[in-house]
């Protein structure tokens, strides 16, 4: 269950933010970012098969996120649906603006020529790797 808390909180963190007219040159279409994503492991362990189902689909503007985890009575649950907006600042940098306007910034790291991406959230490792 903490698992599941650390991944809601995670997701929840990676704050979006709707991009203005002026952003419409930033060249998103290139961002390594843009694909689907699911998860890999946290703080080095690898997940559950179902913790893996958990995804994030980022497209040129905006991103969808779900959280499975395995519940003992229910087996594999979707936990946590949430939508949202993102900008890259640079940097490494990306800004998410998740649908109730709670906004984060998180330094993301791509490796594996962008296969994989990486970031630290509350002192958490997170791994992604792409669809």
């Amino acid at each position: 269950m903490k698992k599941v808390f650390l991944l809601f909180v995670s997701i929840a963190m990676i704050g979006f933010t709707a991009c203005s007219s002026d952003d419409d040159n930033d060249n998103k279409g290139s961002d390594p970012i843009i694909g689907t994503w699911n998860l890999y492991s946290i703080n080095g362990k690898e997940l559950s098969e179902c913790e893996r189902k958990s995804s994030i689909v980022f497209s040129k503007e905006t991103v969808l996120i779900k959280a499975y985890s395995n519940d003992e009575n229910k087996g594999c649950t979707l936990e946590a649906s949430l939508t949202g907006t993102w900008k890259n600042e640079g940097e490494g940098n990306y800004t998410i603006t998740n649908n109730e306007q709670e906004k984060t910034t998180n330094f993301i790291t791509f490796s594996d020529k962008n296969r994989t991406m990486s970031y630290t959230e509350e002192g958490n490792k997170f791994v992604w790797k792409r669809k």
